[in-house]
Formats: structure tokens, sequence, C-alpha cells
């Protein structure tokens, strides 16, 4: 049965990207599996999906949700595997229908891997939708793959077009890579014509976690970044990843946000931080596995022309990089405007990848360079981002190179404010404003 508190959150929540695709795997056998950093909405997900259950005429007495949270719960689930079932057969559901079981935060079970084993390989007749909030914990728990038995799908902070959607303002933004085509005459500039500026700022500098974004006031939005983040360290890292060092480890985040779009070198990390090679490479594991660094590796076909081992670093979420660095100054005050926009590019991109996309970034031994490369289906686009107004269509050297060199079809410019597509050597180049993307 669905508890009320949760059907009187079905007024108050917002759509997200995710749920068309959760849809269709609502009637498959596996077990959907939804990993993401905290509070990036995972819970608000089970409760879409809930009422989107409830629209499909399922009948509620066949919707259960359970949070291991709740010690009394979670001491009931590790107590038998077969104490869900039990408890299930004493309920009045309907036996036309699926059981649908809903359980947040499952990495706190002793072994997820049997549980959801057991249940599917017995009971098909239920669907489990879960969460986690580790993939570096839920790797740990999980003895086996599970393979042929579970669906992992991330759940990233809010898109800029969701965060509109969020502060209930114009989402009419985004564009379609397979859709620029078609585009016959640009739009003029509707940065400011459409009040964007402000929620573009807005975003760039606290992020895109879901209730951030509907705190009114800066202080709150800072003091909920913090402890966001504390949560992580707290709970996540000193607790379960049993990290000793915390300084050390607090020291790390410092430097890798501070170095947002640079390389990682590991030897020179190694020394600055005096941390152990081999303890410093499990941290940055560790923190690309909680969500919270994105490890962006080169893209190469010359080993002899292209730089091809050290990977660029990213935060998960500009919010985070800023509470991080504790610093929340407008974007016009700071040096690092240019970092923050890269940073919120790759965001964006990584949000929408499929399981075949990829993105990298390519830089040769003679420092030509282009900020990242999306490998989408057959084709390979080359990104470069602008953090200052551009008024003239003029190609960065480093799209120049890289199309000479491998022929791409087009590349895109990503900047504050234009609008433009110009050729070059037989590719289509597209100036787009960052807040499109």
């Amino acid at each position: 049965m669905i508890p009320n508190f949760i059907k009187n959150r079905f007024k108050t929540l917002k759509p997200r990207r995710l749920i068309p695709l959760l849809e269709k795997h609502l009637d498959l056998a596996e077990a959907v599996v939804l990993l993401g950093m905290r509070q990036t909405g995972k819970t608000c997900l089970l409760f879409l999906i809930i009422e989107k259950l409830l629209k499909r005429k399922i009948p509620e007495s066949n919707i259960f949700y359970f949070s291991l949270e709740d010690p009394t719960v979670l001491t009931a689930f590790n107590k038998d595997i077969k104490e869900l079932q039990l408890f299930i057969k004493k309920q009045k559901v309907d036996p036309n229908y699926k059981i649908y079981i809903f359980i947040d935060e499952i990495q706190y079970l002793k072994n997820p891997t049997n549980f959801l084993k057991y249940y599917y390989d017995n009971i098909p007749s239920y669907k489990f939708i879960v969460t986690g909030s580790s993939s570096f914990l839920m790797r740990q728990k999980f003895k086996d793959s599970l393979a042929g038995r579970k669906m992992i799908f991330n759940v990233f902070p809010l898109t800029f077009r969701e965060f509109l959607d969020f502060k209930g303002a114009d989402s009419k933004t985004s564009f379609s890579l397979d859709g620029l085509e078609k585009i016959v005459e640009f739009p003029p500039d509707v940065l400011t014509q459409e009040g964007l500026s402000k929620n573009f700022e807005e975003y760039l500098l606290y992020g895109g976690h879901p209730r951030i974004c509907l705190l009114e006031s800066e202080e709150l939005k800072i003091e909920a970044l913090r402890d966001i983040y504390n949560s992580y360290v707290r709970k996540d890292i000193k607790d379960i990843a049993d990290i000793h060092n915390v300084d050390a480890f607090n020291s790390l985040i410092q430097v890798l946000a501070s170095q947002v779009g640079n390389l990682v070198n590991l030897q020179e990390l190694s020394n600055t931080l005096n941390i152990n090679y081999l303890t410093l490479k499990r941290y940055l594991f560790l923190l690309e596995n909680t969500f919270v660094i994105n490890l962006v590796r080169p893209y190469s076909r010359n080993k002899r022309k292209e730089i091809s081992k050290m990977p660029k670093v990213y935060l998960e979420d500009v919010g985070m990089r800023n509470i991080i660095l504790s610093d929340f100054r407008k974007l016009a005050l700071r040096p690092d405007a240019g970092s923050i926009m890269e940073n919120f590019i790759l965001n964006e991109f990584s949000k929408v990848l499929s399981s075949l996309d990829k993105i990298s970034f390519w830089r040769t031994l003679s420092q030509t360079e282009v900020d990242f490369v999306y490998q989408r289906s057959n084709e390979v686009i080359p990104v470069e981002v602008k953090s200052r107004p551009s008024k003239k269509g003029i190609v960065p050297s480093g799209i120049r190179s890289f199309i000479q060199n491998y022929k791409p079809k087009r590349a895109l410019v990503i900047t504050p404010d234009r609008f433009a597509r110009v050729g070059f050597k037989g590719a289509n180049i597209y100036f787009l404003p960052a807040w499109m993307v």
C-alpha cells in the first residue's frame, strides 16, 4: 500500500527527463536500479513512477514502498530474505497485476545481490525499482554482476532545462543534434529577451540539485549545499568507504575542484598532497564512483602525436564545486568563469549520453586541443567552449586542426551568446549559446 506521505507529494512533484525511459522498463522482468549522488532526486523519481502506475490503473494494493533508512524495515529485511514475501502474502493484492516493490537505499542491505536474485528467480510477479547512493558501495555489495537481472540508470542533478521547469520558467532552450541540419535561419539571441540570464547565472553558481533550486535565498542555498557535501563526507566516505585520513581526502577534493578542466597528473598530486600513489588512485576511484568527480579520458588515434594517458577532471555538479571552494561570487568577478562554463557543458552532455556514447577530450603533444570530443553512433563531434561573448564567427584553432585531421561532418562552438553556422573544410560549425545545450 502507498503511504499517505507519498500521495501528498504527488501535487508538488516536478517532471524529470528520465521518467519516459523508466516507464518503458516497468513491464520488463529486470530490477530497475537508480544510482546517483545524494539528493539528486532518486526518491522523488520513485514517487513519480508510483504516480505513473496509478494513472495506468495499477491497483494501489499492488504497490509497496520501503525505505531502508528506517532501521525497523532494514532489520526485518536483513533478518530473513523471505520476510518481504511473507509480508506481501498477508496483503490483499490483485493477482491480475504485477506487484511493484520500491526500495530506497538498497545498498544498506547486507546482501542485496542474494535478495534481488532470489525474488527475480523465484517470484516473477514481483517487479523491483530500487535506489542506491553509491555505485562504489553497490559494487561492493553486489557479489556478482546480476547480469540479465537488473537495469542500471544514473540519476544526475537537474539539467538546465529541468532546472527551468522546476523554477516555472521558460524551458524551450534545448536543441537536438539531429535537428541542427534542418535549421534554415538561426534565431536571434533570446537570452535577455526570455529572461534566462538570471536563471543561467543562478544555475552556474548553485548547480542542479533539486532541493537547492527550490530555495529562495542565497544563504539557504549555500547552507543546503554545505549540508549535502558534509553528509557525503560523513556517511559515504568516512563510514561506508572506510577513509581514515579524511583531512587528506578533503585536501584532494579541494585541489581537484580548483583544477577543473586541467589534466590530472597522479604523481604530481601524490607529491603535493603527500598521499601514497596507490591511496591516491583509490581516492580518485571513490570520488568518481560516488558521483563527485568526472574524469574525462583523452581521444586518440595517433599515439605518437596525441596525449593518451592523463584524464581531465570535472565536478559532477557546478554548485558542489563552488561550495568546495567556498566561492559564490558573480561570474563577471571570477577568473575561473571559463572553467565553470566548461564544467557545465560537460555535465549537460554527460546527463544525456546513451550507453554507446562517449565524451573525451583531444590534445596533441604540440598543445593543440579541443575541449571535448563527443562520440555518438558513428559520428565524432569536436566541441569547444568559450566563456566570453563572441561577436564574430571565428573558428577556434583547435576545431580547425581537428577537422583537418579527422574530417568530422560538424563541430560545435559553445559561447555565452551566439547563434551562427559557418563552413570549414566541408564541415558545418555551429555556434550555440551555452544555455541551449
